[in-house]
C-alpha cells in the first residue's frame, strides 16, 4: 500500500510540473510581442506577435490590418530593410489578412 501511496505522489509531482511548465510557455508567448515605431513615409508602426505569427500595421493613414503567419524571419527582413514599405509589400501583400480600422 505505502508503495501505490509513494507511486500516486510521484505522479501527481510529475502532473503538477507539467502544468507550471505549460502555464509558463503561455506566459512566454503573451510577452513575445514586438511593437515597433518604423520610420517610414508609408508605415507608421509594427506589432509582431512571435506566439500567433501575427503582424499589424499601422498606416500613416490610420488604417491599421492585421497580417497572419507571418514568419519571424520576415519581420526581422522588414525592419531591417532600407526601405520598409517597399519590402512590406514585397514580402506580406499575399498574406491573409483582417481590416482591424479602416484609414480616416
Amino acid at each position: 500500500m505505502r508503495a501505490l501511496g509513494k507511486a500516486i505522489l510521484k505522479a501527481i509531482k510529475n502532473l503538477a510540473a507539467r502544468i507550471d511548465t505549460a502555464i509558463d510557455g503561455e506566459i512566454s508567448k503573451v510577452r513575445e510581442k514586438i511593437v515597433a515605431r518604423v520610420d517610414s513615409s508609408y508605415i507608421r508602426s509594427l506589432i509582431y506577435e512571435s506566439a500567433s505569427h501575427a503582424l499589424t500595421v499601422i498606416f500613416r493613414d490610420g488604417c491599421i490590418v492585421r497580417y497572419a503567419s507571418v514568419h519571424p524571419n520576415t519581420y526581422k527582413a522588414i525592419i531591417n530593410a532600407d526601405s520598409i514599405g517597399t519590402k512590406f509589400t514585397e514580402l506580406v501583400k499575399d498574406h491573409k489578412f483582417v481590416v482591424v480600422k479602416a484609414a480616416t
